[in-house]
């Protein structure tokens, strides 16, 4: 199955704090109230994930008595993270969200509460300060996980697709940028408004299904060896096969059964389950090839039903299973199994 990454840098107004070399009269006025907007330039479907932006402030700016910049005073709660807010214009990005990590593993083991919650392209009023914004799924109790670098990250979800974001830091006032730069010194007006276009990677999202068995009647010679094979396709037009596998159910007596496959599945992937396989002994009474659409709402299970009875044979028949494993443009059986 295929990724599909949607990477978008983050315009965020980043404030460094730095020193200008020419003093000036100071005119940062910290009483004034700042906004901030969060956009997204992606899929429009991610206003079906229940995204919410969530603000913490991490410290107050303190103006800088002689020139047109200031510092941070960390609040704090975030107390233990001061040193690292220090000299801030130093910071290559790589550093800048490992900062923004650790605060917001900090905010998950203390339970920090934000200030206030926005959603996209709604400006939020906010007073002067040092922020951290953590889009989310309202949606869900567990929004956070690690990424591969040991970054923690939040995730929220629609139907169809799970969308990975990184924490921002930023801070308001702040100034346009001067020879790429965002800093407090550079020699333009100030802004106390901003707007910034979230950081997001956009995955499928994976499904379960399940296969039920009834064996109306067991002949007593023996298991009964039924063997199915699982082809999903992105829709029912079958142009792009998602996953396919091959299930065995084996049954010692009549009654039911089922299988399980968990988490596999692209949701929202058209399905055909083929009972390929039911012994000598054993016929089918409903059809051979089940369909269905895996399902997109919460952990629900999507299910394919199949029903065979006896032939009234003593005819028998073994089986075996082939793992196969999608590389992303082929299937590639594997061949370990016996």
């Amino acid at each position: 199955m295929k990724k599909k990454k949607l990477w978008i840098l983050a315009v965020a107004s980043i404030l460094i704090a730095g020193f200008s070399f020419h003093q000036k009269t100071l005119a940062i006025d910290t009483g004034v109230p700042c906004s901030v907007e969060f956009v997204h330039a992606g899929d429009e479907d991610i206003k079906n994930s229940s995204l919410q932006i969530d603000l913490y402030k991490i410290g107050s700016i303190v103006p800088d008595p002689n020139y047109d910049t200031y510092s941070f005073s960390i609040n704090e709660e975030f107390s233990p993270l001061a040193s690292e807010f220090e000299n801030l214009e130093t910071l290559d990005e790589t550093k800048y969200t490992r900062i923004a990590s650790d605060a917001l593993d900090l905010i998950l083991e203390q339970s920090i509460q934000p200030i206030t919650q926005t959603r996209l392209n709604e400006k939020e009023t906010i007073e002067s300060g040092l922020y951290l914004a953590v889009p989310r799924g309202s949606d869900l109790e567990t929004y956070s996980k690690k990424n591969m670098r040991g970054e923690t990250i939040t995730i929220s979800q629609s139907g169809k697709y799970e969308y990975l974001y990184t924490p921002i830091l930023f801070s308001l006032p702040t100034k346009e940028k001067v020879d790429d730069v965002i800093s407090t010194a550079n020699p333009t007006d100030w802004k106390y408004d901003t707007t910034i276009t979230l950081k997001v990677e956009q995955e499928l999202r994976n499904g379960s299904l399940r296969i039920h068995k009834t064996l109306e009647r067991h002949d007593g010679n023996g298991p009964a060896t039924f063997v199915y094979k699982i082809d999903a396709y992105t829709d029912e037009t079958k142009s792009e096969l998602v996953y396919s596998n091959v299930e065995t159910i084996v049954m010692n007596a009549s009654g039911n059964d089922t299988i399980e496959i968990l988490d596999c599945i692209p949701v929202g992937s058209y399905v055909e389950v083929t009972e390929i396989y039911s012994g000598a002994s054993y016929i089918p009474t409903e059809e051979k090839l089940q369909t269905g659409t895996i399902a997109q709402i919460g952990d629900e299970i999507s299910a394919v039903s199949f029903k065979n009875d006896s032939n009234n044979t003593d005819h028998h028949g073994s089986s075996i299973k082939n793992q196969y494993t999608n590389n992303g443009n082929d299937l590639e059986q594997d061949r370990g199994g016996q």
